[in-house]
C-alpha cells in the first residue's frame, strides 16, 4: 500500500519530528526526551533491550534512527516482560519460515 505524501500545507503545520535531529548535544537531548515522551514514536523504534540499574530499576533501551544513539526509559517488571514476548514471538515466527512451518 502507497502512503499518500502529505500535502504542503500539512507539511508546513507539522511540529519538527524527534527522530531528525542535528548532532549537538542539546538538539539529540531535546529529541530524545520527545522520544521517550511520545508512545507512539517509542513503539517504532528499535528494540535493544532491557537493563537494570544498580539500584534495580528496569530500563527499556531503543535506538535513534537518527544518531545511533541507545535511549532509555524506565520501564515495570509486567511492561518489561511484554516487551520481551513480542521480540520472541517475531523471532519464533521468523524461525518457523525458515524452517518451512511458517
Amino acid at each position: 500500500m502507497r502512503k499518500r505524501a502529505p500535502s504542503q500545507a500539512a507539511k508546513s503545520q507539522d511540529p519538527p519530528c524527534a527522530l531528525v535531529h542535528k548532532n549537538t548535544s542539546e538538539d539529540a537531548t531535546k529529541a530524545h526526551e520527545a522520544l521517550r515522551a511520545d508512545p507512539i514514536l517509542w513503539s517504532r523504534l528499535s528494540f535493544s533491550g532491557i537493563q537494570p540499574d544498580l539500584g534495580g530499576v528496569l530500563w527499556e533501551l531503543r535506538d535513534c534512527p537518527c544518531c545511533g544513539s541507545t535511549v532509555s526509559r524506565e520501564i515495570s517488571a509486567a511492561d518489561a516482560l511484554g516487551a520481551i514476548a513480542e521480540q520472541a514471538g517475531r523471532i519464533q515466527r521468523s524461525l518457523d519460515v525458515l524452517r518451512g512451518r511458517g
